[in-house]
């Protein structure tokens, strides 16, 4: 199964990472080419804020170093909206109830889809 790439925004506590006094890591690889789209893996922090600020319109750094973006109607999260798959392996495990919700496989794969989809349509992604 192919791995799906997360979007990378950070916030004020990336800033503070910047600011520490942890010895630099090394560089991340290039960006590597997939299509006609640029796939960033494991970018720096300052490289997120970078493509946010250039990519994303309307985004901007508060006072405080938090990156602030405009992110549309209904993307908050919610805590009731949590579904994980119902598999004998696991089942005695999870906390079934109003948080964690059993979901069918076929519904998780059609979620999963749609995310590739859209993923697959950006120009730009940042793997982490």
């Amino acid at each position: 199964m192919a791995s799906v790439a997360k979007p990378c925004w950070a916030g004020a506590s990336g800033l503070r990472a910047l600011s520490s006094s942890a010895p630099p890591r090394s560089p991340p690889p290039p960006p590597t080419s997939s299509g006609s789209r640029l796939v960033f893996r494991n970018p720096s922090v300052a490289t997120c804020y970078e493509h946010a600020l250039r990519f994303e319109a309307g985004t901007r750094v508060s006072s405080s170093g938090a990156l602030v973006a405009r992110s549309g109607a209904k993307t908050g999260r919610s805590p009731t909206d949590k579904r994980v798959v119902r598999e004998a392996a696991h089942e005695a495990r999870v906390w079934w109830g109003p948080v964690n919700q059993p979901v069918e496989p076929a519904v998780f794969e059609a979620s999963r889809a749609r995310a590739v989809d859209f993923l697959q349509g950006r120009e730009r992604l940042c793997e982490q």
